[in-house]
């Protein structure tokens, strides 16, 4: 081939990416305006750190504190044209704006490109409040055009030109974390999450689903697989290999922590292990994330455990629970405030219905508890002209009727019917509320009571 062909096919191949280059500039600056960008940052990538400029298309009048990451250098201000711009150095960083025009800040990070930065771009505000002002992202690497940059960001575009590799991100306000993905690695995007993770164990569908969910509920963020740790920062999580179960334990008891405003240690292992169950859990533990198991569906849970992951702001967990569990169920329960650290009091609910006796008014509660009704048993034994005797410290309750009587013991499904037979009931009886209940059936087959539900009313009537 003669060599000036050569040169011009080399040259129209050249001119072509660059119109690639511009034509995507040209995309990006036509989405800035329709978005109404009024910020622009580029990082640019070098052997010895992080050039960042943040380029404002019109700063308003007003003096502007700037506050630049701990190791930045050489923090400098410009304008377009000849005006001058000094940025003042008084208790900190000053930029005093006299008129509303364009202006661009620029400073220099020597740190370790390598890996996961973070803190990385100058926080601004004015009047004391931060300026929380859109702004997309462009990062130019001039070092390792091999390698990709990740951000938790809508990624618009990438291109690789001669020496350097284009990434342009955003908007966003926030300041998201930025990763070198390493070069064993590859990548899968879900919306504004990226999935890094060594490229010689592709991620299945099954992994993909549960990672778009984790992504959904946690993200946006940059989810690192096939790390030595599992690591729980902003916008950046990592999982120890692939253990996707123990990552989401650790999500939802970090976030459940961080929304709760008291000190309720013992209310997160036990959501912990209505969620994920381990395979030997404190017998206390247990013991309450199976009271509520038992009175909700799966259905239900998930609906609780959105709730909890959509709170953001700081919450009284106990009652923040409470209200969420009384509004699936229909009844107030006050289970969580309850309870602590030593005691197990049961979950129960309180209906509205009025207890009657015989047509007459009864002040003992209606609870419901484990989705079943439950009456006040002795009050009912005392209009029903029963006898009744409390005994060893009221675990045991013995009710005497005219033709029968029965010894009952609380939490036991075992009772005694005339001092010599043997029979069950499960959870027959249970003291709620600092009385003794009985499940309705037991209440109708053993002590020869009907139960009537009339308006709003439960009816009690003897046989």
């Amino acid at each position: 081939m003669p060599l000036c062909l050569l040169l011009s096919f080399s040259t129209l191949l050249l001119l072509y990416q660059w119109s690639i280059v511009d034509f995507s500039n040209q995309k990006e600056k036509e989405t800035s305006q329709q978005e109404s960008i009024p910020l622009h940052v580029t990082v640019n990538v070098e052997e010895a750190g992080l050039d960042i400029v943040l380029t404002y298309d019109q700063l308003e009048p007003g003096i502007y504190k700037l506050d630049p990451p701990e190791e930045a250098e050489s923090l400098s201000c410009a304008y377009e044209g000849e005006t001058e711009c000094h940025i003042v150095q008084s208790g900190g960083y000053q930029l005093n704006q006299e008129s509303a025009m364009p202006v661009k800040v620029d400073y220099f990070l020597p740190i370790d490109t390598q890996g996961l930065l973070k803190e990385w771009k100058l926080n601004v505000s004015k009047d004391g409040k931060a300026q929380k002002v859109p702004y997309d992202l462009t990062i130019k690497d001039y070092t390792l055009q091999r390698n990709t940059w990740l951000a938790p960001l809508k990624k618009n575009s990438e291109v690789t030109l001669e020496n350097v590799r284009y990434f342009h991100f955003g908007p966003t306000t926030e300041t998201p974390p930025l990763m070198l993905q390493p070069k064993e690695n590859s990548q899968w995007r879900q919306d504004r999450s990226v999935v890094t993770y060594n490229k010689e164990d592709p991620l299945t569908d099954e992994m993909k689903e549960r990672l778009a969910k984790i992504s959904s509920a946690y993200g946006p963020a940059i989810l690192h697989l096939d790390h030595s740790n599992t690591v729980l920062e902003d916008q950046y999580i990592a999982a120890k290999g692939r253990n996707l179960d123990a990552l989401e334990k650790a999500l939802f008891t970090s976030h459940v922590r961080s929304i709760s405003n008291d000190d309720q240690e013992w209310i997160f292992p036990v959501l912990n292990e209505v969620y994920y169950q381990t395979a030997d859990p404190e017998p206390k533990v247990s013991m309450r994330a199976e009271e509520i198991r038992s009175t909700f569906s799966g259905e239900q849970l998930d609906v609780l455990r959105n709730k909890l992951i959509d709170e953001t702001g700081n919450v009284d967990i106990e009652q923040f629970l409470d209200e969420e569990m009384s509004g699936l169920y229909g009844m107030p329960t006050t289970y969580f405030q309850r309870n602590d650290q030593n005691s197990t009091a049961p979950l129960y609910f309180t209906s509205e219905e009025i207890l009657a006796f015989e047509g007459e008014k009864l002040e003992g509660k209606i609870l419901h508890y484990h989705g079943v009704r439950y009456l006040p048993v002795l009050s009912l034994a005392e209009k029903a002209e029963y006898s009744y005797t409390v005994l060893e410290e009221a675990d045991v309750y013995r009710i005497s009727m005219p033709t029968k009587s029965y010894r009952f013991y609380v939490d036991q499904a075992t009772f005694i019917m005339n001092e010599e037979s043997f029979g069950t009931g499960k959870d027959l009886l249970k003291l709620m509320d600092g009385e003794v209940y009985m499940k309705e059936e037991y209440i109708e087959d053993l002590l020869d009571l009907e139960v009537v539900e009339e308006d709003e009313v439960i009816s009690v009537h003897k046989k």
